[in-house]
């Protein structure tokens, strides 16, 4: 299919919009510089059929609100298309933690040149925004755990939500009951996340569970008389 001719203003927004994309979904564009080569990548992402691989580095982010990394991210640095693989994984600034890198030379040439002059200013723009995240996070549970207790807007012994906003636009904390409301389910979610285990946790005792059942197997098969003699009680 033939790309639509456009400007170059278009054609860089759409250019940073497909990538983008691309990247939330841990597809890689590595060196990608065009439309056409981004259209390639996904292309080939549809014709293989096959997901593209979660690397090993990759740590799914568990804040639902605030600064959170999503994706693959881009070197941040003008004229440079790398993008973090599988295999490779960028740094980032230090001090404002927003902009990645694919190596030192590139941050070196974008602190000259840019982020030299914005980095401070990130630094407060990140945490205004984590701020707000982790207020609207605790409004959100707030308001999801007031039913629990049996009450409708405010229940449970707990303000209301438009009071509990009130009170955290005047830099208050909540009120013991919901706080105390919310720290319970908390940790019920995190209770139940983990039941069972996940990832390399449930692998590790998934392992741990063959191994004791081959030890049992192997006791009960060729140990001795009394071994054997449990089993046929058993049976």
């Amino acid at each position: 299919m033939a790309l639509v001719k456009c400007l170059p203003v278009q054609r860089r927004k759409l250019f940073h919009l497909l990538r983008s994309a691309l990247l939330r979904h841990l597809i890689p564009c590595d060196g990608c510089s065009t439309v056409t080569a981004l259209c390639g990548v996904l292309r080939a992402e549809i014709a293989s059929e096959v997901p593209a691989p979660v690397p090993e580095w990759y740590v799914y982010s568990t804040t639902t609100m605030g600064p959170r990394k999503i994706g693959y991210d881009h070197c941040e640095n003008r004229g440079c298309f790398r993008t973090e693989t599988p295999e490779k994984k960028f740094m980032k600034c230090s001090r404002c933690k927003l902009p990645f890198y694919c190596s030192k030379e590139c941050q070196a040439a974008d602190w000259k040149t840019r982020h030299k002059k914005v980095c401070k200013a990130a630094v407060s723009q990140r945490e205004k925004t984590a701020k707000v995240g982790r207020m609207m996070q605790f409004l959100s549970d707030a308001s999801l755990s007031a039913g629990d207790d049996g009450g409708g807007g405010g229940g449970g012994g707990g303000e209301g939500i438009a009071a509990l906003l009130q009170r955290l636009k005047m830099g208050m904390g909540p009120d013991a009951a919901t706080a105390e409301r919310v720290a319970r389910r908390r940790g019920d979610l995190k209770a139940e996340k983990h039941r069972g285990g996940r990832g390399k946790k449930k692998k590790k005792n998934n392992k741990q569970q063959e191994q004791e059942q081959e030890q049992e197997g192997s006791g009960s098969g060729g140990g001795g008389g009394a071994a054997a003699g449990s089993d046929s009680d058993v049976d």
